[in-house]
């Protein structure tokens, strides 16, 4: 198992965190747990309305990654916090910390994509989408996406790869930053590119389903022949479906492309400094 890097102790210089910094962890817990279970519980209760068809149960796929990500990783965090830094991390629970944040971050991308798949095939395929077993499908994809990020995202524990203690040393996250280690830059590659895939297949569908819904709003507009709420709840659907897309990828491409960066950055370097053959 590879050795963890440890945050830097804190010199005359460096300001140890305080419990009133903690703040932000504490909101990030607080708005992140309670806004997916206010989402579970209108599932739940609208499940009448939407029966459950394929994207209600990725939205209630992505409650529960999202939810369940921070409930197993941000009270670790805040008591580091609270605990003043008196410990850095240890290596089991970095490892830890860092399949979690991983994890839950790529679950959560590849569910979005499913989501945006979805809404991509009951606009473009209604014959193949609108199947008897698209329910078992749904749920079929679902398990597939947290088996294949849990394998991706244990990479490290098994020696590919590592995890990384960052600042202020309150959580871990994939090696990016020491690629002099090749598995470490090998690993950050291969996570960084699949969620910039991920990024662009997402984004590619859902402006290909926004042109076509604009398109068949201006021919209603015309010639009204489809229902006014059938328009309506489609057009609900692929709102939710982009304010989450909008949401997601600003928060998580910028980080895919900052570790991409760095790691091309590293690499070139090593090839300088490698010299002529």
């Amino acid at each position: 198992m590879s050795s963890v890097p440890t945050a830097p102790i804190p010199t005359l210089t460096t300001t140890i965190p305080t419990v009133l910094d903690s703040v932000p962890v504490i909101l990030l817990f607080l708005f992140g747990v309670f806004g997916n279970l206010t989402a579970l519980v209108v599932l739940c209760a609208r499940r009448k309305n939407h029966e459950w068809r394929p994207f209600y149960r990725f939205v209630l796929g992505l409650a529960v990654t999202d939810g369940g990500g921070l409930l197993i990783s941000i009270p670790i965090s805040e008591y580091q916090y609270l605990s003043r830094f008196r410990e850095p991390l240890p290596e089991p629970l970095c490892e830890y910390l860092a399949f979690a944040y991983t994890f839950t971050l790529m679950s959560s991308a590849l569910i979005v994509c499913c989501m945006s798949v979805d809404r991509f095939l009951a606009t473009f395929l209604p014959l193949l989408y609108s199947s008897a077993t698209k329910g078992r499908r749904a749920n079929v994809t679902l398990a597939l996406v947290w088996t294949t990020s849990a394998a991706l995202c244990g990479l490290p524990v098994l020696g590919f790869g590592s995890a990384k203690v960052f600042y202020p040393g309150s959580w871990c996250f994939l090696n990016f930053i020491d690629t002099d280690v090749t598995l470490n830059m090998v690993y950050s590659y291969v996570y960084a590119c699949t969620g910039v895939i991920i990024v662009t297949l997402t984004l590619f569908l859902n402006l290909a389903v926004i042109l076509y819904f604009l398109c068949k709003r201006l021919k209603c507009m015309r010639n009204s022949s489809t229902s006014p709420s059938r328009n309506l709840r489609d057009f609900h659907v692929i709102g939710f479906l982009v304010s989450i897309v909008t949401v997601f990828t600003s928060c998580w491409f910028p980080l895919m492309v900052i570790v991409l960066i760095i790691c091309i950055y590293h690499g070139e370097d090593k090839c300088i400094s490698a010299g002529p053959l």
